[in-house]
């Protein structure tokens, strides 16, 4: 058995700088009124489930430096065999944000793990120990691991067949993430070194909620869309790659908050956002300027029929919510056309269609 000064240098070196990443974590998250507020729910969870592993793994670590079996060392480790797969899971409702339904299905792999290794408590089928406090795995010892390793599987899973709704920057993040917990987990088998695991699970988790603050600061509060900031830092980026421009602006939206107030022109901005975001193809992106005035940048990837078809689907869409829009394109026609000059043709094209609109009602 361990001393108790030893032991208690060990778990602090164990625990010290996860737990103080929790922490952190947690005060922001408290502090933070601007981010979603399930999301931020979400991650408080997930922080509270991490803790509860944490605290379980010490005291099982505790007991394992101890000369004789206990049956709290036991339950310890159906706790902790439990908790990991819960907390995967837990990370795939936050990378992916999303409520399946029946969510509870993806929860009975859980459950079978609490339930099969709560069979330690009266028999050595998935874990027992030694009269010496040896830990000796039984015949279904890995199914934990196992099941942990399904969550693992599905996360990836997810990540491909959900990739269009992510950028691709994020699902690399994701799948390095999940990558890194899946390594730690190989490593904290094969070679029993303590903590691994958990630390790379929070390391994972505050990275990803450092990820989703700074793509937050690139969109616009009230739509979605991306601000005006990320506008103008973008069409620096793709200048060599822009194929066109886009313009867009609403119709009749001061006589909707005239009328019937700003809360329904709010309530027309974000539909707008919706339908054209629908709308968008791959290669092709939607800020908000400010007001009702939008700007799609689109990059080669796309070809002029493309963009076309693109557009006259969005004019669709938005007719078919009882509303209009004025829309500008311009084509990148010389390399050598600064940007701002490829815009203003945008926009001049945008305010005729909007001249046009006018007449015709």
């Amino acid at each position: 058995m361990l001393l108790v000064s030893e032991l208690f240098k060990e778990l602090f070196q164990f625990n010290f700088t996860p737990v103080l990443i929790l922490i952190f974590l947690l005060v922001f998250l408290l502090t933070n009124s601007l981010s979603d507020k399930k999301l931020n729910r979400q991650f408080i969870i997930t922080i509270g489930i991490v803790f509860a592993l944490v605290v379980v793994d010490s005291v099982e670590y505790y007991l394992s430096t101890l000369s004789y079996p206990t049956y709290a060392r036991i339950v310890t480790s159906i706790l902790g065999y439990t908790l990991r797969p819960i907390i995967i899971m837990n990370v795939i409702l936050l990378v992916h944000k999303f409520k399946p339904k029946n969510l509870f299905l993806y929860f009975i792999p859980c459950i079978f793990v609490f339930l099969i290794t709560s069979t330690a408590l009266f028999s050595d089928i998935t874990f027992s120990y030694t009269e010496s406090n040896e830990f000796v795995r039984g015949p279904l010892g890995l199914i934990p691991h196992i099941i942990s390793l399904f969550y693992l599987v599905l996360t990836f899973y997810f990540s491909f067949t959900m990739y269009r709704e992510k950028s691709i920057l994020e699902n690399v993040l994701v799948i390095a993430l999940i990558s890194s917990i899946l390594f730690s987990m190989i490593i904290e088998m094969a070679f029993k070194i303590e903590g691994i695991l958990n630390m790379s699970i929070v390391i994972s988790i505050a990275f990803y909620y450092l990820h989703i603050n700074v793509q937050a600061a690139k969109r616009d509060i009230l739509t979605g869309a991306l601000n005006r900031q990320t506008f103008y830092h973008d069409s620096e980026r793709i200048i060599k790659n822009l194929f066109a421009i886009i313009s867009m602006d609403l119709n009749d939206l001061k006589h909707i908050n005239d009328n019937f107030g700003h809360l329904s022109g709010d309530e027309l901005i974000i539909g707008f956002t919706n339908v054209v975001s629908d709308c968008l193809k791959s290669g092709s992106k939607l800020y908000r300027i400010g007001g009702d005035e939008f700007i799609v940048l689109v990059t080669k990837k796309l070809t002029m029929y493309e963009i076309e078809d693109m557009v006259n689907d969005i004019k669709k869409a938005i007719e078919q919510n009882n509303y209009s829009c004025a829309i500008g394109i311009a084509y990148v026609d010389n390399l050598d056309e600064p940007f701002d000059s490829i815009l203003k043709r945008a926009d001049d094209l945008m305010y005729q269609d909007k001249e046009k609109k006018k007449r015709l009602d």
